[in-house]
This record gives C-alpha cells, structure tokens and sequence, in this order.
C-alpha cells in the first residue's frame, strides 16, 4: 500500500505539444458517434502549447492542494480535460506518489462534487498508465476507500456511483484475480437496489464492464439466473445509460449462455430457457412502448440495442463493429469487446481517437498494433508548410499587382497633370 506522504518533487521532464484537439466535426466516425462523456466539455482548452507535461502537472497539483474548494475544483477539471485529450503515462508514473496523494485529498473532501470529480481523474489515470504496476498501486491504494463510499446509504447517489465506477475500472485494468472480481460484482448488484438514478448508472455501468471479465460458463450457469430478474427491472428504467448498460449486460449473458448450451445440465438449461422466455417477453413489449420524454435519438439507440440483444437471445449472433484508426482497422467482435469499447468511449470522450491512436491499454484490450505515427504527423506539418507556401506567394504576387496598378494610375495622373 502506497502512504499518504508529502509529495516529493522528481519528475521527468519532457516536451509536449499540447495543442487543444481538434474540433469535433474534423474527427472520424468513432468520434461523432453517440458518445456519452464522464466530463464532456473540451470547448475551452486550457493549456498553453509548447507547455512541458512536467510543469503542467507541478501546477495541477499545487491547485489541488488548495483549501479552498473551488480552486481544488478547477485544477481537477484541468486534469480530466488533459487526461482525456492526451496520453503521457511516463510523466504520470513519474509523479505517482504527488498525483495519489493529491487526489486522495480531493476525494476525502466534503464537496461531494469534488468528489465525483477526484474520482473520474483517477479513472482516466488507470486508462493513461495502462497495464502497468502503478495502477495496481493505484487500486491498492483507493479500493478501501472507494469500496466504503459505494456502500455508504448516507453519501450523496452521484458519489456512490462514481466510486463504484472507478473501482470496477481500475479492477478491470489492473487486478487478474476473479475472486476480487466477484467480490466488486457483488457490490454493484446489491446497489441495483436503491432508486437513485446515479447509483443505478454507476453500478449498472460497473457490473456490466466487470462481468465482460468473466469467463462463459461462470456467467451462464451462475450469474444468469442471479442477475437476470435485476436486470429486467432495469430495463424499465427513464435513464438511457442505465437502460444501455442493463441491456448490454443481458446480451453478454444469453451469448454466453449460447456459447455454453452443450456444457448445461437438465436444470441449468431450464433455468436459463425460463429467464429467455422472459427477456423476450420483455424485449418485445419494449420495443412497442414509446416515451414522450425521450429524445428521438435516444429512441432509436435503445430499440437497435433491443434488436441485437433480441438476434442473441434467438440464435446467438453477436454484435460485430469495425472501427477505423488512420490505416488500422480494429475489430470490436461479441458483447464483451462491445461493453469494453463502450466503457472506453464513455470515460475518454472525444479523445478516444488520441487513446486508439496512441494507448498502448487499448492496443492489448482490442488486439491491435499501434503505428509509428511520426511520419504520419511529419507530413502533415510538411504539407501545411507547403499550403501556407502557396498562400504566400498568392499574396505576394496579388501585393505585386496591386502595386504596378498603383504605379500605373500615379504616372497616368502625372501626364494628365503636365
């Protein structure tokens, strides 16, 4: 376990280009696609360019150790806007003893959004350093902490859920043992008890990224019939993203369910036929209500999700996606890879497309390799240099012209003068 020290000054330093991102309408598809963002507001970029990663952070962290609240608050929102545009795992490691012990002091205040906040810094952390041993330091650090907030009935609905976030995440990352998987999926279906729409999105999100975990048989034959009346509850629910993640989760469970048909005995096969009988049931009767208080996109997300849960329930087919990465094509195959991608998307927001392009995390997870981006980004600065050239020499010559007709009617009024 990592003490709460006073933080030591030893940091790499190291150049960054920390130009903002690119607006959004510029990216590719991934990034205009319906994306659900812990922190969504990238539109003021806070950060000088040409600014060391090293300094930035020495200046965050002083922020964070601020007494009053509102300056604590506004460094973390600078950290979370960084932490999901750019990807510098060396400098985070550097710092790791300054960064826990300033983020344990914003999640132990008594704001509860600082809290909420503290916490979504820390998730992006674990999704910058990657499979590395920091971020075990870093679960091993916060899961206490953390695991007493998500039980606590007194916090605020918004802390709960995004403690219990946090924790799968960094579990999911960082800890290989199914025991303390089970432990966390424990924790998560007891909150799908309380009526507190935040505690619902952050324990429905949390079971759903955990369960993709797990292996087939344990999900068929234990966690469906244990898991499955909870989940359909949760398909009534007004929150889209309480809908989605309960949705998501049920078609991991029929795929595997699918998946392990020839491995269930009499009794295990019956309980899984009556909890289908169910779903469909269930999905059928959705997709048929209509609610005035949804959006119409939010409407036609949730119906799609319906249909691929309803084509797995009914013949086993999975979801299939192909997302496009420069020259790579990365392959997001099964509701388990979808789930994932899905937790990627909502937590980096529009700086997923830097995370693909760069995030050797997300390279292990969805099984691609990473290109050697230089060249890509030398001959875009050539080619930019090379666009201004030619901008210059229009003008230039446009200036040459204009001043051979200013020449010209001067000498023209001289004659006509003489």
């Amino acid at each position: 376990m990592l003490a709460f020290v006073a933080p030591k000054d030893h940091r790499k330093t190291r150049k960054a280009q920390l130009s903002p991102p690119p607006p959004e309408s510029s990216r590719s598809s991934v990034a205009n696609s319906e994306t659900t963002s812990v922190v969504s507001d990238m539109s003021e970029w806070p950060f000088e360019e040409n600014t060391a990663y090293e300094d930035i952070l020495k200046d965050l962290y002083d922020g964070m150790a601020e007494k009053r609240s509102s300056s604590r608050m506004a460094s973390l929102k600078k950290l979370v806007k960084l932490l999901k545009a750019k990807v510098f795992a060396e400098d985070l490691e550097a710092t790791l003893e300054t960064f826990t012990y300033s983020i344990n002091n914003c999640i132990r205040g008594r704001d509860s959004k600082e809290t909420v906040v503290a916490c979504n810094a820390l998730g992006l952390a674990a999704w910058n350093m990657g499979l590395e041993d920091v971020t075990n330091v870093l679960y091993e650090t916060f899961e206490k902490t953390l695991t007493v907030y998500a039980n606590d009935h007194t916090k605020n609905g918004a802390v709960r859920g995004a403690a219990i976030r946090t924790l799968a995440v960094l579990c999911f990352i960082a800890v290989d043992e199914k025991q303390t998987t089970l432990n966390l999926v424990a924790t998560a279906q007891s909150m799908l008890k309380s009526t507190d729409v935040s505690v619902l999105e952050g324990a429905s999100s949390a079971l759903s990224l955990l369960c993709s975990t797990l292996g087939t048989n344990y999900l068929a034959t234990t966690l469906f019939p244990e898991l499955g009346p909870s989940l359909l509850k949760l398909l009534d629910c007004k929150e889209v993203e309480v809908k989605e993640n309960a949705g998501h989760t049920i078609g991991l469970l029929c795929e595997s369910a699918t998946l392990e048909s020839d491995n269930l005995d009499e009794k295990q096969e019956e309980d899984i036929e009556d909890e289908m009988d169910k779903l469909a049931e269930k999905l059928s009767e959705l997709q048929s209500v209509s609610s005035k208080s949804q959006h119409r996109k939010d409407k036609a997300r949730i119906r799609a999700g319906f249909r691929e849960i309803l084509r797995t329930a009914e013949d086993g087919s999975a979801p299939k996606e192909n997302v496009t990465v420069k020259s790579t094509t990365i392959r997001i195959n099964g509701w388990a890879k979808t789930i994932q991608y899905g937790e990627a998307r909502r937590w980096l927001g529009i700086g997923i497309q830097e995370h693909l392009k760069r995030n050797p995390l997300l390279s292990a997870i969805f099984k691609y390799e990473l290109q050697d981006l230089s060249r890509d980004e030398e001959r875009a600065s050539r080619e930019d240099k090379i666009y201004q050239s030619k901008i210059n020499v229009r003008a230039q010559k446009s200036k040459t012209r204009k001043n051979r007709a200013r020449k010209t009617e001067a000498l023209t009024r001289t004659d006509e003068d003489d």
